[in-house]
């Protein structure tokens, strides 16, 4: 996953496609400790915000991953939620 990250600002439709098939394959297993696909997450949430930074519809496309991930109670995704809500405008 660590290698995804690097390669969202070069290829960020196909890195989203990557995580959009793996969100929807793990499903509940991102948000579930017990598993070793929790500690993607925090990896799942930074390429959500850096295709949010985007135009078009890659920023609708972050929006619709991170919202995905909120869905599935992802490990971190509160945390960061509650930190971008703290940030000032």
């Amino acid at each position: 996953m660590n290698h995804l990250t690097k390669l969202v600002s070069v290829e960020p439709e196909r890195v989203y496609q990557i995580c959009n098939i793996f969100v929807n394959e793990l499903g509940e297993a991102i948000g579930d400790i017990s598993t070793r696909y929790a500690t993607v997450s925090r990896e799942l949430i930074d390429i959500a915000l850096t295709l949010q930074r985007q135009r078009g519809k890659l920023r609708s496309k972050g929006l619709i991953l991170f919202e995905r991930l909120l869905e599935l109670d992802a490990l971190y995704v509160k945390d960061v939620l509650t930190e971008l809500d703290r940030r000032p405008i």
